[in-house]
């Protein structure tokens, strides 16, 4: 059956607005894929990922002990003397100094020490000190003396090298006017606390 030039014309125009709609088709899509592969790459982005490990390490605690007690020695002051004292150095060899009207008899039998303490713990780690500012020497009938502690390591300044140091505490006593002759000593041991940094 033959068409008219009419119809044919309508037919031609019918094909060729299918085939403009399949090209606008063709694009969208184009278009859609682009997109989603945009969409894809930023999510991937937003959520990279990246690992890590984790450890502990366990150290030796910090310990402290006692190896000698402190020792002023024997000491004899002038009568009515007032605000002598003795001095007693923070060091291995504690040199014990004096007032002038202050001796120190049998230097040679009763030897004058610093208390002496060792702290062990992790090599080279660095560590703080606590200890009294002062404490008291009581007798059965004197007056109190009260002493004034040093050491030879710095409260915030104590270093474990190799693993360990050694604490020295002397101090200065001060000694009471015509203070009574007998043996004075502390009421309780006074403390020395150690803590690493």
């Amino acid at each position: 059956m033959l068409l008219s030039d009419p119809e044919r014309k309508a037919n031609l125009q019918e094909i060729n607005n299918l085939k403009n709609k399949m090209k606008n088709l063709t694009k969208v899509f184009a278009v859609a894929i682009t997109m989603f592969g945009f969409a894809t790459s930023s999510f991937a982005q937003a959520n990279a990922t990246a690992s890590a490990s984790a450890t502990a390490t366990i150290i030796a605690p910090i310990a402290i002990v006692k190896n000698t007690d402190m020792v002023f020695g024997n000491i004899v002051v002038q009568p009515l003397a007032a605000g002598q004292t003795v001095t007693l150095d923070a060091a291995a060899v504690a040199n014990a100094s004096h007032s002038p009207l202050v001796t120190l008899p049998n230097y040679g039998i009763v030897t004058p020490t610093a208390a002496e303490f060792t702290v062990t713990g992790a090599t080279d780690y660095t560590y703080t000190l606590e200890y009294p500012a002062t404490i008291s020497l009581a007798g059965a009938t004197g007056i109190d003396m009260s002493v004034a502690l040093t050491c030879n390591v710095e409260k915030t300044a104590g270093v474990l090298a190799e693993g360990s140091e050694t604490l020295y505490i002397g101090g200065t006593l001060s000694l009471g006017t015509d203070q009574v002759a007998e043996v004075y000593t502390t009421a309780s041991d006074f403390d020395v606390t150690v803590n690493y940094n």
